[in-house]
């Protein structure tokens, strides 16, 4: 990716292990996470944040858990002037914003970690 500015769109199929306990979905740029998605099975929480030189910002945990192990997921992502929008679908459709906090311009790259296989990124 060459920057991830508003209008910016992606999309992936994930499925998690059967003995998934969490991942992380991660826009980066150098010496920085812009927007770090971090789905904890236990103890059923979504974490978003972002990460710069001065450390981990605070935590944004509120909204519906829909992930379990082994089920498939579509993950969305998309950019606008404020905020990046994650759209999570499987038999329904689960919503959670983040503020930037750092310039969408600097995200340069996309990383997935954990108990995951990701079929398509688009």
């Amino acid at each position: 990716m060459k920057g991830f500015c508003p209008g910016s769109e992606l999309n992936l199929d994930i499925q998690l292990t059967s003995n998934c306990d969490k991942f992380a979905l991660n826009l980066e740029g150098r010496d920085v996470i812009a927007f770090h998605f971090n789905p904890r099975l236990n103890p059923g929480v979504v974490v978003r944040n972002s990460y710069d030189s001065e450390g981990w910002g605070d935590e944004e945990r509120d909204g519906v858990f829909p992930f379990q192990p082994h089920y498939s997921y579509g993950v969305h992502i998309m950019c606008t002037e404020k905020e990046l929008i994650t759209t999570i679908t499987s038999k329904h459709r689960f919503i959670y914003s983040f503020a930037h906090r750092i310039p969408p311009r600097l995200i340069t790259t996309f990383k997935a970690f954990g108990d995951l296989s990701v079929s398509k990124i688009r």
